[in-house]
């Protein structure tokens, strides 16, 4: 596939992921923690699939990807499990964050601000990190702070900084709020850490093999 080529199917991508509706994580613990990082058509074909091909599907995932794709998912989960498991003990990768780290990896920057009664944000912290946490993942149920406190964290993607918004809810959760104004960039940063981080070898191929896993009952 040569680089023009690649950038076609690329769009073509981003175009069918902004038209469709990501399905919510299911009590399927294998697909809970790996859809985030699934392409559109991949969770369509999964859903339709008997509990035999669901399991065949699930071998098949990583091996259609570039070898480096599983490295990349492994070392994000260990990360994960290690500085997100007071969020969700038995499932840290199902949770907001959770999920952004697998998908995006690790931000250039996280920064804490504090929502005033005025509506203006006054910037609590802000630091670069080597690791998520970079022990700074404090444990902050016990603190009073209500929904006040939001944690941003910024990627850069091309000449553009995408920040994602958590605020944080009693007793030890933070939740995803959208920023509206940058869901455009923010699908292509997501769209990309799904066809590139993720790369699929041959997609032609995978899609043959996965139209033979619809037939198995």
């Amino acid at each position: 596939m040569n680089y023009d080529k690649k950038w076609i199917v690329f769009f073509v991508l981003l175009c069918l992921s902004a038209c469709s509706i990501k399905l919510f994580p299911s009590k399927d613990k294998w697909y809970a923690k790996h859809y985030i990082i699934m392409q559109d058509f991949e969770w369509k074909i999964y859903k339709e699939l008997s509990p035999a091909g669901k399991k065949q599907f699930q071998e098949l995932f990583w091996k259609v990807r570039d070898p480096k794709a599983q490295v990349t998912f492994t070392s994000r989960l260990d990360i994960v499990i290690k500085n997100i498991k007071n969020e969700n003990y038995h499932q840290p990768w199902n949770t907001d964050r959770g999920r952004i780290y697998l998908l995006n990896g690790n931000p250039a920057e996280i920064r804490y601000v504090e929502n005033t009664n005025t509506g203006s944000r006054q910037i609590v912290s802000s630091h670069t990190l080597t690791e998520l946490g970079s022990g700074r993942n404090v444990d902050r149920s016990k603190e009073d702070i209500g929904a006040r406190l939001s944690e941003l964290w910024v990627y850069p993607y091309k000449s553009y900084r995408i920040t994602y918004q958590f605020n944080f809810v009693q007793p030890r959760q933070w939740k995803l709020i959208p920023k509206l104004s940058e869901s455009l960039y923010l699908g292509e940063l997501e769209l990309y850490s799904r066809v590139v981080t993720y790369r699929i070898i041959d997609v032609e191929k995978y899609l043959e093999q996965l139209e033979e896993l619809k037939k198995i009952k």
